[in-house]
């Protein structure tokens, strides 16, 4: 089995080593497999930076992004999240969100 997993995911096996040591047990098992998108990777660097974790939180963070294997997007995929991402924001100058 396949486990694309997200940015929270990531924040709560940082956070608590409770969750992360359930989560690998549970997940990381013969013959399934951990991933992530560049895109997810991107998203935990800047949420460490934005919240300026210390030398020992990142190195938990490296270690954990280590059991995941990290899937390439193509350009039009990264565009495609930016537009959306912007747009669940309220941000997006050409398409307002609806209140």
């Amino acid at each position: 089995m396949i486990y694309i997993i997200d940015t929270n995911i990531l924040i709560f096996q940082i956070r608590d080593e409770k969750f992360n040591s359930s989560f690998i047990r549970e997940y990381l098992v013969k013959g399934n497999i951990l991933a992530m998108s560049e895109v997810t990777l991107g998203e935990i660097k800047a949420f460490a930076m934005q919240h300026e974790w210390g030398i020992a939180k990142q190195q938990k963070m490296n270690e954990i992004i280590n059991y995941y294997n990290i899937i390439d997007l193509s350009t039009e995929i990264i565009e495609m999240y930016a537009i959306i991402d912007t747009y669940s924001q309220g941000k997006l100058a050409k398409r307002p969100l609806r209140q």
